[in-house]
């Protein structure tokens, strides 16, 4: 089965996803070349391609799932409010991934890093059974996240309000939601209450997606991807950093009416973080992702040889 559901993230690499919509953000203070957002991810941080990315992060080492707030994103346009009742089920994956080797990176910028590694954090989004599909002029969806992360690194994550006082996730919640238009927009200041709990500029960076992958079995969809600074294989320190970050991610959920205008639009947040698997043997992740990468390459080239053959 894990074979099964790694051939289907290969699909993903190569798959193109529908949508009704087309989104403009800005890229302004934001590393675009570590940082990768949005449906399907145009490549790994630093230019890996996207399937050789998939493939050194799979599994992750260090990986938890929250419940978090969606909608039935099958539902047509229309005058039906889409945003009226919440669907449980919802899921944000959030894992950690150190030892990626920069060794497949095409950016020529990249060049004098293809010897060195980092440490990978991405997010996943998992729909619920009950949603069938994504209709794409009934929907949009975005992603917003603050790339720098909180200032506290300790709690389990999930719900922001561990981290953050009500009155600053409320009126977060209230900015991202879309406007006229309902273009995803960044969120490019933080409201006063916020004020002191949130790392480097503040900022958060936007991103449309499509939450439902019709290629995977579970229907799962990698939305965002983020690389450490390239360096040594074995960087416990990074490691552990990655591990306590605490990423503040909002999803806006917008519904549009039968003529393409906005009818109902909802955004919800959640501050999630990756377990830190204390005793573990961190070190011997990066040459298990390694072999892994060997054989499954090897079972990929048996699976083409017998589907061609």
């Amino acid at each position: 089965m894990a074979l099964i559901s790694l051939l289907s993230l290969l699909l993903v690499a190569a798959t193109v996803y529908p949508s009704a919509h087309t989104t403009t953000v800005s890229a302004a203070d934001i590393d675009s070349n570590r940082i990768k957002g949005g449906t399907p991810l145009s490549s790994g941080p630093y230019g890996l391609p996207l399937s050789s990315f998939l493939l050194q992060t799979f599994p992750s080492f260090a990986n938890a799932s929250y419940s978090i707030t969606g909608y039935n994103t099958s539902l047509p346009s229309g005058q039906t409010t889409g945003t009226s009742s919440t669907l449980a089920g919802w899921e944000l994956t959030v894992g950690v991934t150190p030892g990626i080797s920069l060794s497949d990176a095409e950016n020529e910028e990249n060049g004098a890093d293809r010897g060195r590694f980092i440490t990978a954090t991405t997010l996943r989004i998992t729909p619920p059974g009950e949603v069938k599909g994504f209709d794409g002029k009934g929907w949009r969806v975005c992603l917003i996240v603050f790339t720098g992360g909180l200032s506290a690194t300790d709690g389990t994550g999930g719900d922001c309000g561990g981290y953050l006082p009500s009155g600053c996730i409320n009126q977060i919640q209230v900015n991202s939601v879309s406007s006229s238009d309902g273009q995803c927009q960044d969120l490019d200041s933080l409201p006063g209450a916020c004020s002191g709990y949130f790392s480097g500029d503040g900022k958060g960076k936007a991103w449309e997606i499509v939450p439902v992958n019709g290629t995977t079995g579970d229907r799962g969809q990698m939305v965002f991807a983020s690389g450490s600074n390239p360096g040594a294989e074995r960087d416990e320190k990074v490691l552990e950093e990655a591990e306590k970050k605490v990423w503040p991610v909002v999803m806006t959920w917008t519904h549009f009416a039968s003529g393409g205008e906005v009818h109902d639009s909802a955004g919800w947040m959640s501050c999630v973080r990756a377990p830190v698997k204390k005793g573990e043997e961190k070190s011997g992740a990066a040459a298990g992702g390694r072999a892994r990468m060997g054989l499954l390459w090897f079972v990929v080239g048996v699976v083409f040889l017998v589907i061609v053959g």
